[in-house]
């Protein structure tokens, strides 16, 4: 008994190496979804990221910023996606939990569980695909066309997180030497014509400084070309602006102003003109 049991926690002990070092050398995989996500947020767009139930990888305190930023929905792929044995053609039921900070996609996954109503095919042994043999577990690893073409469709068709560019400030602070000398200027005060020559180079300040005086006082106004949809263009300088929207007095995304065939202008981006506020930042 003592030898059998000096067997067993000497097999135990070098199983559990075996898992710290297969642990150790998927920690690049981390380090790259922190990457990504961090990438997604700079880029002000959505961030998934799917892990098999029971995995603890979201649970390592460096993914503490993409549990804050996302939120997690758990569903069946038998019931979601239709994963079934392509031999035995019985449901698999693989529980998965996807981090998102997309309401859309969250809202189009959640509460997907399975009802229990129906046998299922153990994630074990092996089965065949196209007369050739492989891993159930390998098989599993690739997502259903019903589930890919949900997300895809969710994907395509969701926006980006509304994070407005505030480009005046009410109360300007004491601009420092290394300032641009009209960072901080309140919208509508005057400009020396030496600063003007100095920095000619076109900014928000001065972009905004044009829409105030260009705006309608009500409705919205929209313009494909001329001076200000120029500076624009110079200020998103990564994408085609296609048309801007003007309008005072509104604390919400305008919707479409102009007939585009579809996927033709996917993304939007806002800046305000911020004028009167409580805090401080």
């Amino acid at each position: 008994m003592g030898r059998f049991s000096h067997l067993n926690m000497g097999k135990s002990l070098h199983g559990l190496h075996q898992v710290l070092e297969r642990r150790r050398a998927s920690l690049w995989r981390i380090s790259l979804g922190i990457v990504m996500h961090r990438f997604q947020v700079l880029q002000q767009q959505h961030f998934h990221l799917e892990q098999p139930d029971g995995s603890i990888v979201l649970r390592q305190p460096s993914c503490g910023e993409i549990v804050n930023q996302s939120e997690c929905r758990r569903f069946d792929m038998c019931w979601s996606g239709a994963l079934k044995d392509p031999m035995a053609a019985l449901p698999i039921r693989k529980g998965l939990n996807v981090w998102s900070s997309s309401q859309a996609l969250r809202r189009a996954i959640h509460a997907k569980m399975c009802d229990q109503q129906h046998q299922h095919r153990q994630i074990a042994g092996s089965t065949k695909v196209g007369g050739a043999r492989i891993a159930m577990s390998s098989f599993t690893e690739n997502c259903p066309r019903k589930f890919a073409r949900q997300v895809a469709k969710v994907i395509l068709h969701d926006v980006s997180k509304e994070c407005p560019t505030y480009a005046i400030r009410d109360q300007p602070d004491t601009p420092t030497t290394d300032e641009h000398p009209t960072k901080n200027r309140r919208l509508g005060s005057k400009m020396s014509r030496a600063v003007e020559q100095r920095f000619s180079e076109t900014t928000w300040q001065r972009v905004m400084s044009l829409a105030d005086q260009t705006a309608p006082r009500v409705g919205a106004l929209v313009l494909e070309s001329g001076e200000l949809v120029q500076q624009v263009q110079k200020m998103c300088h990564d994408h085609m602006v296609h048309h801007v929207v003007f309008r005072r007095g509104t604390d919400r995304y305008p919707g479409p102003t102009c007939q585009m065939p579809p996927g033709t202008a996917p993304l939007r981006r806002r800046i305000c003109i911020r004028r009167r506020h409580e805090d401080k930042y």
